[in-house]
Order: C-alpha cells, then sequence, then structure tokens
C-alpha cells in the first residue's frame, strides 16, 4: 500500500513538473516577437493536460494515457468544483486547437482566443496546484 502511494506521488509531482514547464514553453512563445501562437496554443494544451492528468492521478482516478481534455474535465470538476469555470473556458479552444493548427493564417480573434486560453490555463494549474497537498509542488523553475 505504501508503495502504492509513493509511485502515486512520484507520477502526480511528474506530470506537474511537465505541466509547469509545458506552461513555461507556452509563456515564451508568447513573448516571442512576433508570438508563435501555434506553439503557444500546443503548449497551453499540453499544459493542462499534464497539469489534469497530475491532478487525477492524484486522485487515484484511471485515466487513458492518451485521454483529452474533455474526458478528464468531468473527473476534474467533479472534485474540484473550482475548476469547472476554466474547463468551460477551454474545452472549446481544443475541439478547435487541430483546425488551428492547420491554417495558413490565425484572424486577430483566434489570436486573442490563443493568448487568453494561456492566462486561463495558467490560473487553471495554478488552481490544480492549490486544491494539491503543497507537497506535491514541484520546485520552482528561475524565469
Amino acid at each position: 500500500m505504501e508503495t502504492a502511494i509513493q509511485d502515486r506521488t512520484k507520477q502526480t509531482r511528474t506530470l506537474l513538473t511537465t505541466a509547469l514547464q509545458e506552461l513555461q514553453q507556452a509563456r515564451q512563445a508568447l513573448e516571442t516577437q512576433p508570438t508563435d501562437y501555434r506553439s503557444l496554443l500546443n503548449h497551453t494544451l499540453k499544459a493542462l493536460k499534464a497539469a489534469f492528468r497530475g491532478f487525477l492521478t492524484w486522485h487515484d482516478v484511471p485515466i487513458p494515457e492518451d485521454a483529452a481534455l474533455h474526458l478528464m474535465a468531468r473527473p476534474c470538476t467533479d472534485l474540484a468544483s473550482s475548476l469547472r469555470l476554466y474547463v468551460d473556458l477551454l474545452l472549446p479552444l481544443e475541439a478547435e486547437a487541430p483546425a488551428l493548427l492547420q491554417k495558413e493564417a490565425l484572424s486577430v480573434g483566434e489570436r486573442e482566443r490563443i493568448r487568453n486560453a494561456y492566462f486561463t490555463a495558467r490560473n487553471a494549474i495554478a488552481t490544480v496546484l492549490g486544491e494539491l497537498p503543497a507537497s506535491l509542488r514541484p520546485a520552482p523553475t528561475s524565469s
């Protein structure tokens, strides 16, 4: 039993570390001139998936390895209603992402939705971290 908890703790920390690294890469894409919106979208969604997967792993909720955000949304919001707003705001963008990543040129509205998704995901990940024991939080990274 103790080994299972240690494994789950390690897995959760690894996923949360991945989420923060992806979020950092998203921020770098946002700060690039000109902004790399495709990279911003890609890393934002990866960060969110890793954070939600870590949250569910900690709570011992099985989820397929390649699960999309919409499959993680219900179990996450069942465990923490504080995540509902973020899920509601981000799920539509997840559905649009494949088409957006294929477009040659993004409209101003699409670029703004991607930018807003980054800030929403950043807040969602902070909320996930707040919903978990402090001992699970990865060590802060520089920058």
